[in-house]
């Protein structure tokens, strides 16, 4: 989300490596490289990591411009995930999961709230 919120932004690629958290998956290099280019081939250099199986649905909400969208789709990713281990008893899923689905909730009152004429694209689905 933030790669792709920085590069909205046009930020500069220093400025968005500043600003980020290095040491995950994707390398730095990787991501110096990606940072330019237009959204498409950006979700191409990605094709072997998680995110590039979910570039299908990316392509869509960056073909929309709405980073609220974004948002939205990964806190439903994190929901799902978070699912997964729902019901092993002897571990923080089931914890998690409820606190993620309280959240969940919360996020959708408030956006039914705030917006009479809320699109449903907006809520998130748990």
């Amino acid at each position: 989300i933030s790669f792709i919120r920085a590069r909205k932004l046009g930020w500069d690629v220093d400025e968005f490596l500043l600003m980020s958290i290095i040491g995950g998956k994707i390398s730095v290099d990787l991501l110096k490289n990606l940072y330019s280019l237009e959204d498409k081939k950006f979700l191409y250099g990605l094709k072997d990591y998680e995110l590039g199986k979910l570039s299908s649905d990316l392509s869509f909400i960056l073909e929309r411009n709405d980073l609220g969208l974004l948002e939205i789709y990964f806190e439903n990713r994190l929901l799902q995930k978070a699912k997964e281990s729902f019901a092993d008893p002897f571990t923080i899923g089931p914890l998690l999961y409820y606190g993620l689905l309280k959240k969940a909730e919360a996020q959708n009152i408030r956006t039914i709230a705030s917006n009479p004429h809320f699109d449903a694209n907006h809520l998130l689905d748990y």
